[in-house]
């Protein structure tokens, strides 16, 4: 039984039924034009109402080695039933399966989802059943959501992505496949009942590789892309020499290094692919490569987000599986001698101190049995080459207008196979594709159709975080598993609580003069912190604000020059406002701090600017035994002045003794001053002392002042403070304290300011490339 669409541009498409889909295989969308070249766009028609075109039956695969699927399959941790032997063919391996929802109304628009599988670059395509779409499809029309699924099939090894000077090709042919598949969804998917304007593509490993290229490139192919389990780093494009080191190799294992030129090029155009394939490595290490006005130059940590956030896709997604260096158990972590392999290789490229840390922090010994270190060496490869690109792509400080989110998937592969236990490659896939259902648990199939209503809620433009969800903080992060769940983690306490990520505190009491026109304009007095602000979009930075020691008119609002600079950085995605608020157990009873507390709060009912307090910073704590029932008390009238009505978010409340106090006192606030003081007696603090190590360190903020040191050693004190004492806030200036003439240091722009910033950010990315450094906070 067939079910026959008479399509506008390709003809009559005779697709196979199913219970509420309808697939449409084997739909050829490119010419292959020979070996070595660029393929061209089909454009249709394929069909004559005389010869409709049998549309039931898989097309072939791109040539590849013939058991391929099982390497797939291993890393899964289950096998599905599957062909024998997959028909494979050059010249007809270019095509689609697209899958449709039964029933579709005519001009009906529904949006598109390509999927880009993975497969080192050598194995992979449509018709392999864990990657087949029908399940997804029916998911998403259950759930009321429906969606088209679209997957190409792509050029392999190296008869996709082989490139020499002796061949006069570039390489890239797979690449620009599916560049030519985004160009035929343009022309055709409409005739399917989908939307041209409405398309996100997501992939895995590889095929994340591969999207991950897309994103490099000027022309726009679709809306949104949704990044698995891959990047840019993971297999960066390969340079001239690398690509002709390739083609050596390639040359010799054919056996063609003693031949011509030209007897090489005709070998190599000759050559069945079987012939050419079964030569060579089944893994070889191929790859995308660099070529100009394509893709131009190599992807690093630190060009990533510039590179991948482009301003055509409209929302990018990215993301990580929390042992997705599974897929390397083969190639590096079955090392007879894993740990120590691994310990040799940090002690190489790390500094000493450095290296006994790292090597501490992954629980990495020499003396223990290679099972044993596995899971290790397999945590700390994956923070290297996965998850730190995740973080890059997400903190860098590129501006774009797009959209960018972060997820992770921690549920554990629950299949009988040495993944057992294990979050482990590919196995997120396993669940949102639900090609392995009948194989699933309760938990797992749940949290599958979690994460399908995650990706079809995305594809409708709802955002793959929606605005409820990023309502209670600025930026969230999703989590999927384990125990089958789905969170939502604040990113601020994901960042603080989980990874202790460094903060910026900026005592800006300096009046925003000129600024009442324009926040941004040089002549505004705050210019230069705006700055520092939007050049590090990645670093938190908390203001403490201060018109007039403390928020000056009480119950009215600030004058204009301040609505100006509250109005521009409460825009940004990286502040919080502190109000000042002056504090004395002997002088300050809560009759006066607590107007003062309100009229802060009050701000937020501005109309026409954004000029909303985030909490409260309380100024001259005079902590001792006798005071502590005053500060506790004062903590919580702020947060009972906040929750009034109208009640707002939960206040951060940092308050400032300027040297360490009992750890017991934590609770009550969010940070504690706990070193305000000279540059020269940093090192010799006693909050760096016990038994002040033992307070909650993300909770501790530091001040430093009278700063005369270089760019590099202001670099060393954020790396110390943020890797060595973990504290959550800290601020540096050169400005000086002269207390006999009642200079203050906050009131002053520091020359080293863009600096201080920069080396905030830098201290950052550290810590979060090594989160298992900091379990214990």
């Amino acid at each position: 039984m067939t079910s026959t669409l008479d399509h506008p541009t390709l003809g009559p498409l005779q697709g196979l039924p199913l219970p509420l889909s309808v697939q449409y295989r084997g739909i050829p969308y490119a010419h292959f034009i020979g070996r070595f070249k660029e393929a061209s766009l089909h454009h249709g028609p394929i069909a004559s109402p005389a010869r409709p075109y049998d549309a039931t039956r898989w097309g072939p695969l791109c040539p590849q080695i013939p058991d391929g699927i099982k390497f797939d399959f291993a890393l899964c941790g289950a096998e599905l039933p599957h062909d024998a032997e997959y028909k494979q063919s050059e010249e007809d391996g270019l095509n689609v399966v697209i899958t449709v929802p039964k029933g579709l109304k005519p001009g009906e628009k529904l949006p598109v989802i390509v999927w880009i599988h993975g497969g080192y670059w050598v194995v992979g395509g449509n018709s392999w059943p864990q990657y087949d779409l029908q399940n997804f499809v029916d998911i998403s029309v259950k759930q009321k959501k429906p969606v088209i699924g679209v997957a190409f099939n792509y050029r392999l090894g190296v008869l996709g992505l082989l490139s020499s000077k002796e061949l006069k090709n570039t390489g890239n042919y797979g690449l620009k496949d599916q560049v030519l598949g985004f160009r035929w969804l343009q022309m055709h998917i409409e005739g399917f009942g989908g939307d041209r304007h409405n398309i996100t593509a997501f992939g895995e490993s590889a095929g994340a590789m591969l999207l991950s290229a897309l994103l490099q490139i000027s022309t726009p192919l679709f809306n949104r892309a949704l990044v698995m389990s891959g990047s840019a780093t993971l297999r960066p494009s390969k340079v001239e020499h690398q690509q002709e080191a390739l083609y050596r190799d390639v040359i010799q294992a054919l056996d063609l290094e003693n031949k011509s030129t030209e007897e090489r090029r005709k070998e190599l155009s000759r050559l069945s692919p079987d012939d050419v394939i079964s030569k060579l490595p089944p893994l070889i290490h191929v790859g995308p490569s660099i070529e100009d006005g394509f893709l131009d130059d190599v992807v690093t940590l630190n060009t990533i987000a510039g590179k991948t956030r482009t301003s055509w896709c409209e929302e990018l997604a990215i993301g990580d599986c929390f042992h997705d260096a599974s897929c390397f158990k083969t190639r590096v972590l079955n090392h007879p001698n894993n740990a120590t392999y691994f310990i040799d290789c940090i002690k190489s490229t790390l500094a000493p101190t450095a290296a006994s840390e790292m090597i501490k922090a992954y629980d990495l010994s020499s003396s223990d049995p290679s099972e044993k270190s596995l899971v290790h060496c397999m945590e700390l490869l994956t923070d290297l080459r996965w998850y730190l690109p995740v973080i890059h792509t997400i903190y860098d400080g590129t501006e774009s207008s797009s959209k960018v989110s972060r997820y992770h998937f921690h549920q554990p592969n629950n299949f009988e196979s040495q993944w057992k236990g294990l979050a482990a490659h590919l196995f997120d896939i396993t669940l949102l594709l639900q090609n392995h259902r009948h194989l699933l648990n309760s938990e797992e199939i749940e949290l599958g159709e979690d994460m399908a209503a995650r990706v079809f809620r995305f594809a409708y433009g709802e955002g793959f975080i929606s605005q409820w969800e990023q309502a209670a903080s600025k930026k969230v992060v999703v989590v999927w598993g384990p125990n089958g769940q789905t969170k939502i983690v604040g990113d601020e306490e994901n960042a603080a609580k989980m990874v202790n990520i460094l903060s910026a505190v900026f005592p800006l009491y300096m009046y925003p003069s000129s600024c009442s026109t324009s926040a941004t304009a040089p002549s505004c007095a705050w210019y230069p912190f705006f700055q520092s602000i939007t050049s590090n979009p990645s670093v938190i930075f908390n203001i403490i604000v201060n018109p007039n020691s403390g928020p000056g008119d009480l119950y009215g609002y600030p004058n204009d020059d301040w609505k100006s600079v509250l109005s521009y950085a409460n825009s940004l995605n990286n502040t919080n406002f502190i109000g000042y608020v002056d504090s004395n157990p002997t002088i300050i009873p809560a009759s006066v701090y607590k107007p003062q507390i309100q009229t802060y709060k009050n701000w937020a009912n501005f109309t026409g600017k954004d000029i909303h307090i985030d909490g409260i910073f309380v100024d001259d704590m005079a902590y001792g035994a006798s005071s502590k029932s005053y500060y506790i008390s004062f903590a919580n009238n702020i947060k009972s002045v906040w929750s009034s009505p109208p009640s707002r978010p939960a206040p951060y409340i940092m308050m400032n003794p300027g040297q360490p106090i009992e750890c017991n006192f934590y609770t009550n606030v969010d940070s504690i001053v706990s070193f305000e003081d000279y540059y020269s007696n940093l090192y010799r603090a006693p909050f760096i002392k016990a038994p002040y190590t033992n307070c909650p360190r993300y909770k501790q903020a530091i001040i430093i002042h009278d700063f005369n040191g270089t760019a590099l050693d202001q670099q060393q004190i954020c790396d110390d403070m943020g890797q060595k004492f973990r504290v959550g806030n800290i601020f540096i200036t050169s400005a000086v304290q002269d207390d006999s003439t009642h200079q203050n240091p906050y009131d002053e722009v520091s020359p080293l300011l863009q600096q201080f910033s920069a080396s905030v950010k830098a201290t950052n990315f550290w810590i979060l490339a090594h989160p298992q450094w900091y379990a214990d906070i």
